[in-house]
């Protein structure tokens, strides 16, 4: 989008290619940062309620009210202040998964390969996205005659995006993350978490009482020698007087 929509601003919306640029480019900006931080936040905190692959369903979401925000911008006519704003909306949502996968193939992969995951995936993203797009628009614009038919291909990429991680919220397992936070209580501790603070509990327990028969018998021991050191103290003393009286 970011290639095309400053030329279909300029061609449809009689708009400068200066402003329509700056436009574009200051929503992209804003859209990416915001986007990323709202999608980001929005996932944790449905992860922490016990929603099951919450990454999954704000991503399909947000990737949803992207898709219908652009489709709209492509349907007006004449009218830049609503293109402006249903662009800047486009923008926000769209970049609302793009923390979130990251955090799905690291939950998803295991440890051994989750390099050579991130790899791939980046690759394919550049390669399946931003690299051949503008020529597949640009193709069908001149088949076609029209900028604003061939740009209706974004809302339809967005639409098959959004089907997928719906589909992955609705139909996979769920990840690893969210078998630490229980789907029932999600204010409740983590099963793990109340097994390790039980045994913990119990062996503090375990160790406090044999502290305390250690002392006891520690104390018992010592008072028999006590008595033991005294009783004998007493048997040398009587032998001494016995020895005295027979002198």
């Amino acid at each position: 989008m970011a290639d095309w929509v400053p030329t279909y601003l300029y061609r449809e919306e009689d708009l400068g290619l200066t402003k329509s640029s700056l436009i574009v480019g200051a929503s992209t900006v804003v859209g990416g940062v915001a986007g990323t931080l709202f999608g980001s936040f929005a996932g944790d905190r449905l992860v922490l309620r016990g929603v099951k692959n919450a990454y999954f369903l704000v991503s399909g979401s947000t990737m949803g009210v992207s898709t219908v925000a652009i489709f709209v911008l492509l349907l007006l006519r004449n009218s830049l202040a609503l293109s402006v704003v249903f662009l800047v909306i486009g923008q926000l949502f769209l970049f609302g998964w793009s923390g979130l996968t990251n955090a799905i193939l690291a939950n998803a992969v295991s440890p051994l390969i989750r390099t050579r995951a991130f790899s791939v995936q980046i690759l394919l993203v550049h390669a399946l996205g931003d690299a051949i797009s503008p020529p597949i628009v640009g193709a069908i614009s001149d088949a076609t005659g029209s900028l604003r038919t061939a740009c209706l291909l974004f809302p339809v990429a967005q639409a098959v995006a959004a089907a997928f991680f719906l589909y992955g919220w609705f139909f996979l397992d769920p990840l690893p993350i969210d078998r630490l936070i229980p789907l029932d209580d999600a204010s409740s501790p983590p099963p793990a978490a109340s097994a390790v603070a039980a045994s913990s509990g119990a062996a503090a327990a375990t160790e406090s009482t044999t502290l305390r028969t250690n002392s006891d018998s520690l104390a018992l021991t010592n008072e028999s020698e006590s008595i033991g050191v005294s009783g004998a103290a007493v048997d040398n003393s009587a032998i001494d007087l016995d020895a005295i009286r027979i002198r």
